[in-house]
Order: C-alpha cells, then sequence, then structure tokens
C-alpha cells in the first residue's frame, strides 16, 4: 500500500496535471472571447509549458497581452508564433501595426527593416508599409521633405494606393509648394482612378482651396491660374457632391458645398469673359449644367425628407420646392456635352472627361425628368414663363434653415451667401425653360459615353 501511495498517486497527478494544461489552449481561446484575459493567460501558460512549438497558441498569448495592453509580450509572442509557421498573413499585418504604434526610441531600425521585409513577403503592397518607412526614417534621423517624398515616390513605384498619393499631396503643400500639389492632383484626376473616392476628393479640394486662398492674399493674383484653381474644386465638388447623395442626406452638407459652388462658378464666369478660352468656356457650362442638377436634387431631397419627417410645410410652399427642383433638372438639360477638341494629347484627355462628366449628368437629369414628366405633367408644363425663377431659387437654396446654422469657409474665409458675387442671381437659365426630353437613343447614346 505503501508503495502504491508513493508511485501511483504521483503518476496520477502527473497525468490529471498534464491533461489540464493540455485543455489550457481551449480555456484560454474561451477566456479572450469572453475578456478574461488574465484567465485566458494563466490557463496559456500551462499549455504552453507543454506545447511551445503550438504556433496558434503563441499568436493567442500575444493577443491576451496586447488586449491586456502588455505590448512589448505581445510583439514577443507574435514574433515566435511567425517563426514556427511564417506565412500568417494576418499576423504579419498584426505585428507590423504594433511597430507603427511604438514610440521612436523603443525600436531598433533592424527591427522595423525585417518587419517591411515580412510585409513584403507575402504583400505586394500594404498601407502599413508606408507607415513602417516613415517610422524607420524618424528612427535612423529626423526625416526632410526630400527624404520623405524620396520614400514616397519610391512606394507608389509598387503600389498605387490611395494613402501613398494623398501623403505625397499633402507633403507639397506643407513644403510651400501648392501649386505642384494642384497639378498633381489634376494629373491624378485625368486617370480617373480615385473619382468615387471620397478622401482623395477632400483632399483635392483642401490643396485647391489652399492655393486660391494664396492668389488672393498674393496681390497679384493671375485671371488664368484663378480660373484654373477654380474649375479643379468645382469638379471635385461634383464628385464630392454625387458620393454624399448616394449616402445619407445631410442638408448642411449639401448646402455648404452649393454655396461653396456656386460662388467659385460666379468667379469662374467674371474670369472667362477676360480670358476667352473655348476650351475653359465650354467646361464652365458644363460646371454650370452639374450646379442645376445638384441643386434640383438638393431641392428634392429636401422635399422628400419633409415629407418622411412629416414636416410637410405649406401648400405653396411644397408646391415651389417641386417646381424649383424640376426648374433646375430643365436647366442642367440645356447645357449638351462639350465637343472633342483635337488640340494636342493633353487637352483631349481634359476634353474627354468632361464629355463623359456631361453624359453621365445628362442621362441622370433625361430619367429624372421623365419620370417627373409621367407623374407630375402639371408641374412641367407650367413653367414655359419662369421668370421669377432666379430670386426663387437663389432664396430656397440659400436662405433656408441650414444657412443659419452652417459655417461656411471657402479655405480659412468664412463666406455668406451674396447677390453681388452669386452665379445664380446672375444666371437666367430658369427663365427660358423647354422641356426637351432626350429620346431613347439620345438617353442610350449618353449611357454609351458615360461607360467608355
Amino acid at each position: 500500500n505503501e508503495l502504491f501511495f508513493h508511485l501511483l498517486v504521483p503518476s496520477f497527478l502527473l497525468c490529471f496535471c498534464l491533461q489540464r494544461n493540455l485543455q489550457g489552449y481551449v480555456l484560454g481561446k474561451l477566456c479572450y472571447q469572453a475578456g478574461m484575459h488574465e484567465d485566458g493567460i494563466r490557463y496559456l501558460s500551462g499549455y504552453l509549458t507543454v506545447k511551445p512549438s503550438d504556433y496558434k497558441a503563441q499568436k493567442l498569448m500575444g493577443q491576451l497581452c496586447e488586449a491586456r495592453g502588455d505590448i512589448g509580450k505581445a510583439m514577443g509572442h507574435y514574433k515566435k508564433s511567425l517563426s514556427l509557421k511564417k506565412d500568417q498573413r494576418d499576423l504579419i499585418t498584426a505585428l507590423a501595426e504594433l511597430y507603427c504604434k511604438q514610440p521612436v526610441e523603443g525600436v531598433k531600425p533592424e527591427d522595423i527593416e525585417k518587419c517591411i521585409e515580412m510585409v513584403q513577403t507575402v504583400f505586394r503592397s500594404h498601407p502599413v508599409l508606408l507607415t513602417l518607412n516613415e517610422k524607420l526614417l524618424a528612427i535612423t534621423g529626423k526625416p526632410d521633405h526630400a527624404s520623405v517624398e524620396k520614400m514616397l515616390s519610391k512606394q507608389l513605384a509598387s503600389s498605387q494606393d490611395i494613402d501613398i498619393h494623398i501623403r505625397l499631396v499633402k507633403l507639397y503643400a506643407e513644403s510651400g509648394r501648392q501649386m505642384k500639389a494642384l497639378q498633381y492632383c489634376q494629373a491624378l484626376n485625368n486617370t480617373g482612378a480615385f473619382f468615387h473616392h471620397m478622401e482623395w476628393q477632400l483632399c483635392c479640394v483642401d490643396v485647391a482651396e489652399a492655393c486660391f486662398e494664396l492668389q488672393q492674399s498674393s496681390g497679384k493674383s493671375e485671371p488664368a491660374v484663378m480660373l484654373e484653381v477654380s474649375i479643379a474644386i468645382l469638379e471635385c465638388f461634383t464628385h464630392i457632391f454625387e458620393l454624399r447623395t448616394s449616402g445619407s442626406f445631410v442638408a448642411t452638407d449639401q448646402y455648404a458645398l452649393l454655396l461653396k459652388f456656386d460662388r467659385l462658378l460666379s468667379v469662374g464666369v467674371k474670369l472667362i469673359s477676360e480670358q476667352r478660352s473655348l476650351l475653359y468656356t465650354m467646361v464652365l457650362r458644363e460646371l454650370a449644367g452639374q450646379f442645376y442638377l445638384m441643386a434640383g436634387q438638393f431641392l428634392h431631397l429636401c422635399w422628400l425628407k419633409a415629407v418622411e419627417d412629416h414636416r410637410v410645410p405649406t401648400a405653396a410652399n411644397s408646391d415651389l420646392y417641386l417646381k424649383l427642383s424640376i426648374a433646375c433638372l430643365m436647366a442642367s438639360l440645356k447645357a449638351l456635352p462639350p465637343s472633342l477638341l483635337p488640340r494636342g494629347e493633353m487637352e483631349v484627355k481634359v476634353m474627354e472627361r468632361w464629355h463623359l462628366l456631361a453624359c453621365s449628368r445628362l442621362c441622370a437629369v433625361g430619367h429624372q425628368l421623365d419620370l417627373f414628366k409621367r407623374h407630375s405633367p402639371n408641374y412641367c408644363d407650367s413653367l414655359d414663363h419662369f421668370d421669377e425663377g432666379q430670386h426663387l431659387l437663389a432664396k430656397a437654396l440659400f436662405a433656408g434653415d441650414w444657412a443659419s446654422s452652417t459655417i461656411v469657409k471657402l479655405g480659412s474665409q468664412k463666406i455668406n451667401y451674396s447677390l453681388q458675387q452669386s452665379f445664380v442671381a446672375m444666371d437666367d437659365a430658369l427663365k427660358t425653360l423647354r422641356l426637351n426630353l432626350p429620346n431613347e437613343d439620345e438617353l442610350l447614346l449618353y449611357d454609351e459615353g458615360t461607360s467608355l
């Protein structure tokens, strides 16, 4: 009996402890999912004493340590897991992101270089590579604009990630090269690659507005440059409005965009009379068509929002909003696509871009007006003589509740609606409206134009 007690019981206890430790991975995983990080680490530590070469357990231990805030230990376990199994893409990204969060003085440059190499082995390009390279520059010495620009250009050679383009544009602007930043934006916009990327469009607007403000404050503004900058901002506004309209509707956001669009369009119209450029004349005509499309959609969405919220205004106001919405769409329909001018490769590319934008606009306007014509024919037929339309439109767009609660800035300058600086006030597109809907063949051509 005594021999049995001394030999069998310790063996039984050892087996019991071993079995419990082997269950530690499952228990640790359950604790991690439940947010019980301390208990998870205790269970998993026992498991790792038995199976230290389990890459999954090393990874889970790293996740538990990271969740607890022990970044150093987390990185150690991640590295151990990757040494056991190298092709864990998610873990490589997680380790790289932890390196990015580390303070400069707490990281060795060789560790960053090794991490960059590791990321590049499994990803052709990845946003974290840019941050890692910036971290490496910061560790090896104070990065200047030239070294950062060189690093970004090198990154663009292997990746067309939008974040790299945005950082390069901001770098140009921060180093006092606003016009170079704007030219870079325009060159990239000519490719059409990021038209539907909100962050890129907002970046372009920031750069162009800075150039606009620089021209205004210099006292030696060049009309040709002012016109180019104004058009660059307006083109971005066109894409931003489309992106915002497709998402959740916020009246103040749309109002701010329309007010700036109205102000800059009036600047462009005044400048074009001095420049007499056929190319810019066609572009501004298209931008005017875009403005009326935006205004029509804005008024219609305001009306729909009021109906949804059971805040239907008086009958007179309700009729006016719908009437002005249709009038704006009819005014937009009057601006035909700009013709393509074979005057150099660059100019043709620019005009092709505007031609496609016009086709997209006319296609949208044609279908919307067709719906109005079928469901609200009385509104459409009552707009033949709408002499007071411009005044009513300006009041409806820029004197609503959102106008008093929204601060609008162009660059760093606060702007308010001004009759003397308003495109809507000086234009007469609503005075001569005719509902000439495009036929099926024309709509088909516009559809094909948007898909070229």
